[in-house]
């Protein structure tokens, strides 16, 4: 089954003059990874390749090759593909916009690995024991036998992607499987340090300050099973950061003995609070909790957007944990 829906992906690329390629709003490491690695390896096919997002590349990402050809999504209105890939887009209504899918290909083709995928393509390749999206475009890729399309910069994007939604390759998704395939990359050109370096180790300044707010500012719950903590809008725009630059914040907090579940709340310049939700204990999950409020992801990463003022979210989330785990404290 599995090798005659690659099989078929292959087969629609290869027919294919013209291919959008998509992943989800406000990007992080495995969406634009995805994107540039099959967008770069499809453009070795000959094909007319453009790649889209609803929001810009976050900064971060910037030094990966492809990285300032994505284009916001709004100005591919005006033109419809041959093909359309979906990457990493669980709820196809979160690509913005106002577009529906069918408005950027006539053929549309869904890969993700994330278990709550709406399954909303003409194909859909859905593998929730993936870690990453990164590794199911590298199983499409590595098809293509007699043709070298993972590149170095291919390499580097699912690299990326993988080592990013892979939580540094420590999550639970991570397989003997991620390893291998991670290998493989690294022996077709991937960089590792760099990319370490670029993602992990370089952070503005003011986002370092943030990190000491934040510590300061967190607090145990719930028995001390749940650690959470909160920055306001005022504060990113104080420093200088957006919010993509709090991206990885909660590896911090993870940190504290005992806790197994974390959670960070960021006030959005609306007013909304963005909630997102670790597990830091094998035996509990997360993505229910997010789920319950609209919002979804990965068992042990998930997140969602609460309209509602921080303390009424926080009453909201912590409620939603004790009623699930029957936590006191």
């Amino acid at each position: 089954m599995r090798m005659k829906i690659i099989s078929e992906i292959r087969k629609r690329i290869e027919k294919a003059d013209s291919v959008f390629l998509v992943s989800h709003e406000r990007p992080d490491g495995d969406a634009i990874g995805s994107l540039l690695g099959m967008g770069l390896a499809v453009e070795k096919l000959g094909k007319r390749v453009r790649m889209f997002n609803p929001d810009p590349p976050p900064k971060v990402y910037e030094f990966l090759r492809g990285a300032d050809r994505i284009e916001r999504l709004s100005s591919a209105s005006k033109e419809r593909a041959d093909l359309c890939i979906f990457l990493d887009s669980a709820n196809p209504e979160r690509i913005g916009d106002g577009l529906k899918v069918k408005d950027l290909g006539k053929f549309v083709i869904n890969i993700d690995h994330h278990i709550d995928n709406k399954r909303y393509g003409d194909l859909n390749f859905i593998d929730p024991e993936a870690s990453a999206t990164g590794e199911i475009v590298y199983e499409i890729l590595s098809s293509w036998e007699d043709r070298n399309l993972i590149s170095p910069d291919v390499a580097n994007a699912l690299y990326t992607a993988i080592l990013t939604d892979s939580g540094r390759f420590s999550y639970d998704s991570t397989s003997p499987r991620t390893h291998l395939i991670v290998a493989d990359l690294l022996s077709k050109g991937a960089d590792k340090r760099e990319i370490a370096k670029r993602i992990y180790e370089t952070k503005p300044f003011g986002a370092l300050k943030l990190i000491g707010e934040m510590l300061v500012n967190s607090q145990l719950c719930l028995g001390g099973k749940v650690i959470w903590s909160f920055l306001p809008f005022s504060r990113f725009k104080l420093y200088g950061v957006g919010l993509v630059d709090s991206e990885g914040f909660l590896q911090f907090l993870r940190m504290a003995e005992g806790v197994k579940i974390v959670v960070l709340f960021r006030e959005l310049e609306d007013g909304r609070i963005r909630v997102s939700l670790r597990s830091a204990d094998s035996d509990v999950g997360v993505r229910d909790i997010a789920a319950k409020f609209g919002g979804g992801g990965h068992e042990k990463a998930a997140g969602c957007v609460i309209n509602a003022s921080f303390e009424d979210a926080k009453k909201l989330i912590l409620e939603g944990i004790r009623e699930k785990y029957g936590w006191s404290g």
